[in-house]
């Protein structure tokens, strides 16, 4: 394993470089407890608009999100998206931004 990535494989007849990042993908779907997360074709609804008035309302709201590691998985996917999947890099982008803000 390279740089938590389980599988490289290079095909020197085709000049192609594949990554399979499915084991890293498992692990961190197990260790945010997504296992019964439902896939979605796109990342993000497109035309989405996020404003301040979408965050933490209350004192309340805010203590019980510090439990949730929001930031580290998103962290943790930040990798992968910018090695093999730039279409879904937008969005992980805009989930950055709005932790960054205080709105995620």
């Amino acid at each position: 394993m390279v740089l938590g990535v389980p599988k490289i494989k290079h095909d020197r007849t085709a000049r192609t470089i594949s990554i399979n990042q499915h084991a890293y993908i498992g692990s961190m779907v197990e260790r945010f407890n997504l296992t019964n997360a439902k896939p979605v074709l796109t990342p993000m609804v497109t035309g989405m608009q996020f404003s301040i008035g979408q965050g933490l309302s209350t004192p309340n709201k805010a203590a019980r999100m510090c439990g949730v590691p929001y930031a580290k998985a998103i962290g943790s996917v930040l990798w992968p998206v910018i090695v093999s999947r730039p279409d879904a890099a937008h969005a992980v982008g805009i989930l950055l931004l709005l932790e960054f803000v205080g709105l995620g």
